[in-house]
């Protein structure tokens, strides 16, 4: 497997010549996330507005009655529902808008055939896959939330128990707290990067169900999950470097970070013995049908009675 200093230079090399398809479409995904975040917010504007004035002539002494007051709230009161709705909508947009970008980037570091707008024309064939396999990302963490949670609890309960033991069980029961909240983390984190590859898997293996991929993500990712972690970790300086450019960085970073993990899911996928690309299947030719030449038949010559 190689470092990540690697991934990243195998990143840059399949980016070369195709940087501008990059930037191109993760600059029009942050336009589109812009849009649906302005249609979600636009209903709260005017009743927020209408708050604002209320206060402001409170603030000026003015004559304030019980109508505009219940005018106000009522007005908020609806375009806080409708502005609910509006997200709930977004959000299952956005799944699928993810996914397929995923897609959109899988494709255009592996070949020259896509485009920067490609995976809009995705996001609607790609809704029930990118949704189940989000479902069955869900489904997986539930068992290890629940237990995360329980962990939490029991480490607090045993704190509280040691602490009352005097000032020498507080500090045990500190210690005890603080390295089970630690060991905690790092195993609920190890569970979720378990899952990091499922959309890579499911876009690289159309045959196969949502449920297979995310559990093949889950088979793949033992071992590497660290190494997936130093990943990110190595693009903090340039992470650091953009916050110098006023988020225009980000329109290169963003795209290298995503190529690298496409990268890192190929080597992965190789370490296994495997191959992530699938090669095109060669169709078979279909033999063409035998025309029978017909054999022209011989005049048959008919013998002449002899005469004796």
């Amino acid at each position: 497997m190689p470092r990540a200093k690697e991934i990243r230079a195998k990143a840059r090399e399949a980016m070369a010549g195709k940087w501008g398809r990059f930037v191109g479409m993760n600059l029009l995904y942050l336009v589109v996330l812009m849009v649906i975040g302005l249609i979600t917010a636009a209903p709260l504007l005017g009743s927020v507005g209408g708050l604002v004035d209320l206060a402001t002539k409170a603030m000026a002494g003015k004559t304030i009655t019980e109508k505009m007051v219940t005018d106000v709230l009522t007005s908020f009161i609806g375009t806080s529902a409708l502005s609910s709705l509006l997200s709930i909508a977004a959000m299952l947009i956005e799944v699928p808008l993810a996914y397929a970008l995923i897609e959109n980037i899988m494709k255009a570091k592996r070949d020259n055939e896509t485009t920067a707008t490609y995976f809009l024309g995705r996001v609607f064939p790609s809704f029930g896959r990118a949704w189940k396999v989000t479902l069955w990302q869900f489904v997986k963490l539930i068992v290890p939330t629940i237990l995360y949670i329980v962990g939490i609890m029991v480490a607090a309960l045993v704190m509280g128990l040691l602490s009352g033991l005097g000032d020498a069980g507080a500090v045990i029961g500190g210690i005890v707290y603080f390295v089970a909240m630690i060991a905690i983390v790092i195993w609920y984190i190890g569970k979720v990067l378990n899952l990091s590859l499922s959309e890579y898997v499911a876009i690289d293996n159309p045959e196969i169900t949502a449920k297979e991929a995310v559990e093949k993500s889950i088979e793949l990712m033992p071992g590497y999950r660290w190494k997936l972690i130093c990943l990110g970790l190595s693009f903090i300086g340039w992470a650091i470097l953009c916050c110098f450019t006023f988020g225009i960085g980000n329109l290169f970073l963003t795209p290298y970070m995503a190529v690298a993990d496409v990268v890192f899911y190929e080597e992965v996928v190789k370490a296994h013995g495997q191959t992530a690309e699938k090669e095109p299947v060669a169709e078979t030719p279909v033999a063409e049908p035998v025309v029978e030449t017909p054999v022209a038949e011989e005049p048959v010559v008919e013998e002449q009675p002899t005469q004796e």
